[in-house]
């Protein structure tokens, strides 16, 4: 893996994604709840398109349940929603970002990275 800078311009007018300062379950829990109703989906209908229970659903959208990042992907593929937002929300990481961030390098590069945007 090549070399890192932190002051790439890749970051240059970058935001942090949407977060609140509800924990992360209710965060998601919102955009879970809005996502469905503006898709006008029951419990049991989006269950059955993303194969997990109505009630597990129920327990993610009332916030007493954390998301699976499985979930958290399915969810995103069926409503066409960025994956990357609900995986923030959801404080979950997108599988596609597993291997990447088990390289050492990559890990230094956000630690510099977090510690220039937010402080260490």
């Amino acid at each position: 893996m090549g070399d890192f800078d932190a002051n790439d311009d890749l970051f240059d007018g970058w935001t942090p994604p949407r977060m609140m300062a509800a924990t992360s379950t209710e965060a998601f829990a919102a955009r879970a709840a809005e996502l469905r109703r503006d898709a006008g989906l029951s419990f049991r209908q989006l269950g059955a398109r993303v194969g997990v229970s109505h009630a597990y659903l129920v327990a993610v959208e009332g916030g007493r349940e954390r998301p699976s990042a499985e979930l958290v992907v399915r969810l995103a593929a069926v409503f066409d929603a960025d994956l990357d937002e609900l995986a923030a929300l959801a404080c979950v990481l997108p599988p596609d970002l597993e291997p990447v961030l088990g390289d050492v390098e990559v890990q230094r590069w956000l630690r510099r990275v977090k510690g220039e945007r937010f402080g260490s």
